[in-house]
């Protein structure tokens, strides 16, 4: 195919060749992108998950720091403080302005200078070396006496000495805590360098995600390297609304999840196919979850995660008395063996939460743990056999669980809230609650991105659960006449985060450390994916599907490709500088770079006549799943 005209020319060309395309499609005076740094009123009511007492303590000393003319105003302000911390816990978060949510360490560092953290130790290092002594070897303890005392030699000592006890039992997540905490420590106790130093050098280096570009980011040519016929059976075939994905194994084999099939894909193409809910049901598990099922709004993604040969999983949705669950699975077993399994039917003592919950896709495997979101409804007082999912309330969680053991690490409640679009799924004939799945986790450097769909984005650390930072939403307060547009969170370039929550109206978050940009895409259907040279959505015009190139500095146009009036977009991704796009019968490949430019094409035979599909990648090939068919890719 012939070199696409350039930037400015690119669609001006192609509406002069296709006198067909719609009247509205050819007047494009109005700007596709809306870029403005206050969306206006954000109709947000969601609980943030702050701690009200320990911030009222902090803007007490902030306010007794100001007295004029008083002496004893710092000493003051410190007890404050200090009063903060103790009513606090070291999962605690507190506001930072109207919409954002960060840790009580941030809040206090940010307030404390040099001068005023001299001051602190000054007057608070005594009672830290009996809270240090008192601790001992208990680890929970330990982590008290460093959160009431930060910037003193008997915090710093509390973290090392947590260091040492998670290490010695294995515990690789919470030596990372401690070490991350220890070094916030650091500058105050500079001659305890050298102990930091030996224990940073006992840890694993974490991944270096940027050290190793993605095979398929640099793609020129397409050749079909596969394609699996999975055969027909209605029982297991994935729902028209969901979107399967996979994940790759060391080894050359791929893991695939789609509908109520666990497919293994061998290097040569060969393939099993497993059923996991019967795996559990073998193992003893009680089986109480609902088939698996997308959403009116948007499709659930099936994206498994994998650590070693341990296999995380999602199985099922909630409804009405039944929740679903959260496996683990052995992968160097055949057929793979179950580890554990968590539904909100465990014993009080064992339940990840209380109430009816529903596992959110895409968990995270890292640093020894299992993160996932749970959506979590609760009817207080009521017994754990009469919780229901409740259209009215819902709260989103994110829980880590130990990846040997299924032994729960840490919890943090994100936002609590209701699906303010009064949307109930109805397929069952009967409301399920909150109608919107939350999409897959992400994860790059130790912290972990998770989109609510309750109007709140947020940043928390990997091994303990600590919040970096919260921002809330613009929320949709009526019932959309159309589909809402939706997307991500992927990571984009230098540390920056884009999505596109379903329920905030098209409108696009930018996250960085700069702080946010807002920008509303017109006609959104989709936000696809990232890189240095731009943002990839895709946006309907009135009979055809578009996909567009953004700036996400500005949130300018770069170029713009319509896709053949009428054919179904079937899924795609961007990996780099490159986005992949299943579209009617058809495989592109475009350069972000080169405006769009189109590289490759491939056809997929069979491929429209599929209800719904994922595509995603492994190493260098693409996999494009349907309900019965599996096309692998080649990409060179």
């Amino acid at each position: 195919m012939s070199r696409a005209p350039g930037r400015r020319g690119f669609l001006t060309a192609l509406l002069a060749a296709s006198a067909c395309l719609p009247a509205a499609a050819q007047a494009r005076a109005q700007p596709l992108v809306e870029r403005l740094e206050l969306e206006g009123a954000l109709d947000n009511d969601t609980d943030l998950a702050r701690d009200a007492a320990a911030h009222a303590a902090l803007v007490a000393g902030d306010e007794a720091l100001q007295k004029a003319g008083d002496a004893n105003a710092p000493v003051a302000a410190l007890e404050h403080w200090r009063r903060a911390l103790q009513i606090s816990s070291p999962l605690s978060a507190v506001e930072a302005d109207a919409r954002r949510t960060i840790s009580i360490g941030a809040a206090l560092r940010a307030r404390l200078t040099q001068a005023l953290r001299a001051e602190f130790r000054a007057r608070f290092a005594g009672s830290a070396e009996v809270a240090l002594a008192k601790a001992g070897l208990d680890e929970a303890a330990l982590e008290r006496v460093a959160h009431e005392y930060p910037f003193t030699r008997a915090g710093l000592l509390a973290e090392l000495r947590r260091f040492d006890l998670a290490a010695e039992r294995g515990a690789i997540y919470a030596a990372r805590s401690a070490l991350k905490q220890a070094e916030i420590a650091l500058e105050s106790n500079p001659d305890l360098a050298a102990a930091l130093g030996a224990r940073r050098a006992f840890l694993p280096r974490p991944p270096d995600e940027d050290s190793e570009p993605d095979p398929v980011a640099g793609a020129r040519a397409l050749r079909l390297a596969a394609m699996i016929d999975l055969g027909s059976d209605p029982a297991l075939e994935p729902d028209r609304m969901l979107e399967p994905s996979g994940v790759a194994h060391a080894d050359g084999r791929v893991f695939c999840e789609s509908g109520e099939r666990l497919i293994e894909i061998a290097p040569d193409g060969t393939h099993s196919v497993f059923e996991p809910r019967r795996l559990a049901v073998e193992r003893g598990a009680r089986a109480s979850w609902l088939p698996i099922f997308g959403d009116q709004e948007r499709p659930w993604t099936q994206r498994p995660a994998l650590a070693g040969n341990h296999l995380a999983l999602v199985l099922g949705r909630a409804r009405e008395t039944r929740g679903n669950a959260l496996a683990l699975f052995d992968v160097s077993a055949t057929p793979p063996r179950l580890v554990w399994l968590h539904t909100d039917l465990d014993a009080p003592a064992f339940a990840p939460l209380p109430g009816r919950l529903e596992f959110q896709p895409g968990p995270i495997t890292q640093a020894g743990l299992v993160v996932v979101q749970v959506l979590q409804w609760e009817q207080p007082g009521a017994p754990p056999e009469l919780q229901t999912v409740a259209d009215t309330h819902v709260s989103a969680w994110l829980v880590a669980f130990e990846i040997q053991t299924g032994q729960k690490v840490w919890q943090r409640r994100l936002a609590s809230g209701s699906d303010r679009r009064g949307r109930a799924l109805r397929r069952f004939g009967t409301p399920r609650g909150s109608s919107i799945a939350s999409p897959p986790l992400i994860e790059r450097a130790g912290v972990i991105w998770a989109a609510t769909e309750l109007g709140v984005v947020a940043a928390v650390e990997l091994d303990d659960g600590r919040l970096v930072e919260s921002l809330a939403l613009k929320r949709v307060r009526t019932e959309p006449t159309a589909r809402p547009g939706w997307g991500g969170p992927f990571f984009v370039d230098s540390g920056k985060v884009a999505c596109s929550p379903a329920d905030a109206e098209r409108w696009t978050y930018v996250l960085g450390a700069r702080g946010a940009q807002a920008l509303r895409i017109a006609g959104l259907e989709r936000l696809v994916g990232g890189s240095a040279s731009g943002l990839t959505a895709l946006v309907r015009d009135p009979d055809r599907r578009v996909l567009v190139c953004l700036s996400p500095a500005s949130g300018a146009r770069v170029d713009s490709l319509p896709f053949a009036r009428g054919a179904a977009y079937k899924g795609g991704f961007q990996a780099g500088e490159r986005v992949w796009s299943a579209v009617g019968e058809t495989l592109y490949l475009h350069a972000v770079e080169r405006d769009l430019e189109l590289v490759a094409r491939l056809d997929l035979a069979g491929l429209a006549l599929e209800p719904h599909t994922g595509v995603w990648s492994a190493g260098s090939r693409v996999y494009v799943v349907g309900a019965g068919r599996i096309w692998v890719v080649e990409s060179e």
